[in-house]
């Protein structure tokens, strides 16, 4: 009988999937406090028992996704091990989560700062306590 390994996002995901999207999957599946090179290896272990022919490309599809998440600031280090490896889920990193998508977030990052006043309700509330 041959036993097969799930990961969170699967490997088809991670082949098929744009960045932001798997991004996603993996935050809603973490933790408040995930542990980067846990999940890692994780992965690398079960796509590896899984025969996967591509298994340094699926690795290298979740790192490029972490980091998109860190670039984001949906996850960050732990205010109390800011010396390891450990992280935490973000306040936007929640936020995104529950919404389950990205768009927000986004829109925040192409509307400048400076709008004019007029247009000071355009921006999302993302950042903001709600």
């Amino acid at each position: 009988m041959t036993m097969s390994f799930s990961t969170t996002p699967t490997a088809e995901q991670l082949r098929t999937l744009p960045t932001a999207d798997l991004g996603l999957i993996m935050l809603k599946s973490f933790q408040d406090h995930p542990y980067p090179n846990s999940i890692l290896r994780g992965h690398e272990q079960a796509h590896s028992q899984n025969g996967e022919p591509d298994a340094d490309f699926l690795m290298q599809r979740f790192s490029d996704a972490w980091a998109w998440l860190v670039a984001n600031g949906l996850v960050g280090p732990r205010h109390r091990n800011t010396s390891s490896d450990w992280f935490r889920v973000t306040q936007p990193g929640r936020q995104v989560g529950e919404a389950g998508s990205a768009r927000e977030l986004l829109a925040e990052q192409r509307l400048p700062d400076d709008l004019h006043p007029d247009l000071g309700e355009a921006q999302p509330v993302l950042w903001r306590e709600r």
